[in-house]
């Protein structure tokens, strides 16, 4: 590796072509074998030419090498001015960089490195003396800002002072203070506190995880938000605690140092924002949990507790499925200088392998058998409903026909001159008592006409579609035989069949809107049937027609004596 350095600076030195270096130690040495000495190699050469820093971007969505990591974070992050500030106020006047409520800071700094639980494992910061580093910097920064210290500024030091600070002396204050500058300055580079850039969040949920976006818009807002913001929108009151912290006691130490390398390597770029896919990958990586809170304050509760086990590979491993095409595109404004891979194979199988081409094809098939089925669903649906709409429009036939012979007017006698009798007329003989005319052969008995639509009994397997179909067009046939017998033969039954007819129309209604409730929770409003698809519309009455039938089963089955046995036809 050192060989390599050295070959890479002397071409430099004799083409003085710095682009070209950087990539050759880059690509050279290989991710993530860059050791500390190829790291100042390449910082050295970035600070010579900031332009070069683009060469940085084929580690998206990927975390950089702790080596490079700490002498880029020193170099991207690094105010210079704030750093000699203190370092002059140190040698002129060493009691102006002491706070006068550094007893006050004291007391705070143990509370909030105690209540980080994702910073745990940092044995330094839980150190005496990383106590008493971060006491010194936030004394001189509490005179530096002019202003009293709010948590966002206890808690973005944290991780400063967590990326291998090892003493408490003046150069590690120094470091402390500059970093801290650069990161406050990131978030007003990210514009993390926008309205806009809260709102923009909600969008990036929405292409990953629709329901999820429509739940957090549902969220009752707090009253006193966590961010002190007066805007009363769910998605602001739950973005910006996450953003003015940088998700400091929120999330892992690994995770959020990743974030702040994604950060880092698109600098030089400023259409790229990696906030916007990382505050989303969050939310959707915790969809289970927040589905089950219904304000604002209980999802940053469940975020706090939970989100620490989220690992850097779960984030990049929704992000490479949701969001890497999006930031690629934000880093590739300048088409000559892309050097990054948007497949890198470290998170796992890559999706060109064998396996994964049968599997994209078995899929494939899959949808189409599934579009197939549902199309001709739909279409034996059109046809039974087609077929019940004839039989509807002989029904009403029917009656219209026989509600017109009812009402055919009866001629008035003729009336003449009184008549006057006489004498009272003779009695009329009364006729001799008629023979009973036996009963048509053909029209059968109630109890045997009850039989032809007898569906009880335990059924061998469940009906399908075309099974239900038919059933329901041998009911229909069936009954309207007997309405065509029962009123013709004996008109005087007509009132009894409106009124069973009735009975029939509401106990159906009764049942679809029982099967309504069981299958979507509620009744579906008219509204909503209007507004559907075709395909949907479908889907759902045989749905409800599948339930009603189950209904109409088990009712028939209830209503027959125990002891009845089967006639065949």
């Amino acid at each position: 590796e050192q060989r390599t350095i050295l070959s890479a600076l002397s071409k430099y030195d004799k083409e003085n072509k710095l682009i070209t270096t950087v990539q050759q130690c880059l690509l050279s040495l290989g991710y993530p074998s860059i050791n500390s000495a190829a790291s100042e190699v390449l910082v050295t050469l970035i600070k010579k030419d900031k332009s070069t820093v683009f060469v940085l971007h084929q580690f998206l969505n990927q975390p950089l090498p702790g080596s490079l990591r700490a002498a880029l974070w020193n170099t991207i992050f690094n105010n210079e001015a704030v750093g000699a500030a203190y370092t002059d106020a140190v040698r002129d006047k060493p009691y102006s960089t002491l706070s006068p409520q550094e007893n006050i800071i004291k007391e705070k700094v143990k509370g909030f490195i105690q209540s980080t639980p994702g910073f745990s494992d940092s044995q330094f910061l839980h150190s005496s003396t990383g106590h008493q580093l971060m006491i010194k910097s936030l004394s001189y920064w509490h005179i530096h800002v002019a202003r009293p210290l709010t948590d966002t500024d206890y808690k973005l030091i944290i991780p400063v002072i967590a990326l291998g600070c090892e003493d408490d002396d003046v150069g590690s204050v120094t470091r402390v203070v500059s970093m801290l500058s650069g990161i406050f300055n990131l978030l007003h580079t990210l514009k993390a506190s926008d309205i806009a850039t809260l709102k923009m969040v909600l969008q990036y949920v929405q292409l990953a995880q629709p329901d999820l976006s429509e739940h957090i818009m549902l969220l009752r807002a707090d009253l006193t938000p966590v961010s002190g913001t007066s805007n009363t929108s769910p998605i602001v009151q739950l973005v910006a605690p996450l953003h003015e912290r940088l998700f400091v006691g929120y999330l892992s130490e690994d995770v959020i140092k990743y974030f702040l390398d994604q950060c880092v390597i698109g600098n030089d770029v400023p259409a790229y924002n990696p906030l916007f896919s990382f505050t989303a990958t969050v939310l959707c990586l915790m969809a289970s949990a927040l589905s089950q809170c219904n304000n604002v304050s209980s999802v940053l509760s469940h975020i706090e507790q939970r989100g620490v086990s989220i690992t850097v590979k779960q984030i990049q491993q929704f992000i490479q499925v949701h969001y890497l095409d999006s930031l690629a595109t934000q880093l590739s404004t300048k088409p000559t200088r892309v050097h990054f891979n948007t497949k890198p194979t470290t998170l796992g199988e890559d999706r060109e392998s064998a396996d994964n081409r049968r599997l994209l094809k078995e899929l494939e098939e899959l949808k189409k058998k599934l579009s197939e089925e549902k199309k001709q669903r739909n279409d034996r649906h059109i046809v039974h409903r087609n077929e019940m709409g004839v039989l509807r429009a002989e029904n009403e036939d029917l009656r219209r026909r026989m509600k017109a012979a009812k009402s055919v007017p009866v001629a008035a006698p003729i009336v003449g001159p009184p008549v006057v009798l006489a004498a009272p007329p003779p009695p009329i003989p009364t006729p001799p008592p008629l023979e009973k005319t036996p009963e048509p052969a053909s029209l059968p008995d109630e109890e045997e006409e009850l039989e032809d639509g007898d569906i009880s009994g335990p059924l061998e397997a469940p009906l399908r579609q075309a099974q239900v179909q038919s059933l329901w067009l041998d009911i229909a046939r069936s009954v309207m035989q007997r309405v065509k017998r029962l009123a013709f033969k004996n008109p005087a039954r007509k009132k009894e069949l409106d009124s069973l007819t009735f009975y029939l129309n509401k106990q159906y209604e009764e049942d679809r809107a029982k099967a309504e409730v069981e299958l979507f929770g509620s009744e579906i409003p008219s509204l909503e049937w209007e507004g559907m698809s075709e395909e949907e519309y479908y889907d759902k009455i045989y749905q409800i027609d599948t339930i009603v039938e189950k209904y109409a089963r088990e009712r028939f089955q209830q209503e027959q004596p125990a002891d009845k046995k089967k006639k065949k036809k």
